[in-house]
């Protein structure tokens, strides 16, 4: 079974008796911030070329905190440091943002997922899932709702990651040496309209001179690709994560109702091309896009999900978060030329070679 600490600011339908009863969160916003801890139990998945891909889970049980964000963070880091006892290895915590048409229970569950397989023997991830209504019927109105949720809950999100900050400041812990380090380590996941969130929560928040994440992966990002070079939407993501590493797919069709519905162009979107060269360019930080067209099959069917599903895919992204450097990862190889000529990193990632497993 996995703790999953999560936020959200959906309306819960049975607020009369909490410590009672399984809080039953809806899609309708709420300007209320509950936290609290769901049990998801990993049923069953598979195991290509040494990678876990496409687990199952499921939402056991979910109990909401009463003494709010410092309580929950407690909590968290409690169980950062206990499994870090318990197993002798590095643990942290993976902050997990989720997309369009998410219930409350596919979004903690999809987190427990995540943090269990880009886990491995020498990191463990603990999942923080930041959940927002976004459950809306897959049109142009549902659309629209779901970003107009977005920008809102980005707002609220800010507050949270503001007070994490400064609880991040104030509880150290020391070693043998006493050389003082952060309680926890933090990485970030943002999944498709969850990027279009993160763009509103990086406004909002008034820590902007903190890097909280140490890496911040931006996946199917349904968002446009100069954002990441705009002082009004993702270019502050610079200050708060060390390095921030765009998968991309340019047959993604599921980003195509963002051009339907005029987010975007049809060829200016960053989940589908990665960030433009302008992009590149102004953005401050450690930047790199990894193009994933040549390892998705044709006949793959859903193609928006291919960071949990693909072998070359998790295995990509559990390299970026051990902190591989960005050149030295296997099977990726540098796009040079054309548009990409001042040194910008933007890989392809490769098919594994016949009989190759990781482990």
């Amino acid at each position: 079974m996995m703790k999953v600490f999560f936020a959200t600011n959906r309306k819960v339908e049975n607020d009369s008796d909490l410590e009672h009863q399984r809080p039953k969160f809806s899609n309708k916003f709420s300007d209320c911030i509950r936290v609290g801890r769901a049990n998801v139990k990993i049923c069953s998945g598979q195991m290509k070329a040494g990678e876990k891909v496409n687990h199952n889970a499921r939402c056991k049980s979910v109990q909401c905190a009463d003494k709010g964000i410092d309580h929950i963070f407690e909590k968290l880091t409690d169980e950062v440091k206990n499994t870090n006892r318990d197993t002798n290895t590095q643990v942290s915590v993976l902050v997990y943002i989720h997309g369009f048409r998410n219930s409350f229970e596919e979004s903690v569950e999809r987190a427990a997922k995540l943090a269990y397989i880009y886990s491995s023997k020498k990191h463990r991830f603990v999942p923080f899932v930041l959940s927002w209504p976004s459950n809306f019927g897959k049109n142009r109105r549902g659309y629209d709702k779901a970003r107009e949720n977005a920008e809102k809950s980005g707002r609220a999100a800010a507050r949270i990651y503001d007070r994490f900050v400064a609880l991040a400041q104030e509880k150290f812990i020391s070693n043998d040496q006493d050389i003082h380090e952060p309680c926890a380590r933090m990485f970030l996941v943002a999944h498709s309209m969850g990027v279009y969130m993160l763009r509103h929560l990086v406004q909002k928040v008034e820590r902007k001179d903190t890097s909280l994440f140490d890496t911040a992966i931006l996946v199917a990002a349904n968002e446009h690709r100069d954002a990441l070079g705009c002082e009004k939407e993702l270019l502050p993501l610079a200050n708060l994560a060390r390095q921030v590493a765009v998968y991309c797919y340019s047959d993604d069709s599921t980003l195509n109702l963002g051009y339907f519905t005029g987010a975007f162009e049809f060829k200016d979107c960053l989940g589908l091309h990665g960030p433009s060269p302008q992009a590149f360019q102004r953005f401050q930080g450690e930047l790199s896009t990894i193009k994933c067209r040549d390892v998705i099959p044709s006949d793959f069917g859903s193609k928006h999900g291919y960071h949990h599903r693909l072998p070359n895919v998790v295995y990509d992204i559990r390299q970026v978060l051990k902190g591989a450097s960005c050149d030295d990862i296997k099977y990726r190889r540098p796009v040079r030329g054309g548009i990409w000529e001042k040194g910008e990193r933007v890989y392809l990632l490769q098919p594994f070679h016949r009989g190759w497993r990781q482990g």
